[in-house]
């Protein structure tokens, strides 16, 4: 990740962008759902780790 936006291993620089990337020439790639986690909820997810403190 550069200032400026991804570059990929082609050297192609994609703006981020809420719902997409867009590169300079147009194409797009639609945004990857992903999930926000806190620390505390990590464990109802992985039962099996302990959570140091």
């Amino acid at each position: 990740m550069t200032a400026d936006g991804l570059r990929d291993v082609e050297g192609d620089l994609w703006t981020v962008d809420r719902e997409e990337l867009r590169n300079s020439v147009g194409e797009t790639r639609e945004r990857v759902v992903g999930r926000h986690g806190l620390w505390f909820a990590f464990r109802t997810h992985y039962g099996e780790t302990h959570v140091l403190r």
